[in-house]
């Protein structure tokens, strides 16, 4: 009964995990993109900076949210406590940084999904 449990989690979860990073991916372009023009339009610089910094903000919100909920899937089936906590820290760290390691947080996330999906499928 235990396994099943585990099953659905995980199933559940992947399931709101992907669907969070879909949305990331999304606000990560359009931040992407307001950034670019940013950089070419100075007469905008003021105007646009503050809603591309809340995009930047609420991806970073959304990430760590991912991580949680990674986490505890993660306690569910069993992985070792410091693997969680590492992947906390290392998740935190790469989002904070800028605006290319935040793909690159939303991949390693994608990859991390994929491999725990295909260990318990």
């Amino acid at each position: 009964m235990a396994d099943l449990r585990t099953s659905i989690l995980i199933g559940e979860s992947a399931v709101e995990i992907d669907r969070l990073l879909e949305d990331i991916r999304a606000r990560f372009s359009a931040w992407d993109l307001s950034h670019r023009a940013l950089s070419t339009e100075d007469d905008r610089l003021n105007c646009r900076l503050a809603n591309s910094e809340d995009i930047r903000a609420d991806v970073i919100k959304q990430l760590r949210n991912i991580a949680t909920r990674l986490a505890h899937v993660f306690c569910v089936v069993k992985i070792h406590e410091d693997v969680i906590s590492n992947l906390s820290s290392d998740v935190i760290t790469i989002i904070t940084s800028n605006v290319e390691t935040i793909k690159e947080a939303v991949d390693q996330l994608y990859g991390l999904c994929n491999k725990l999906a295909c260990s318990h499928s």
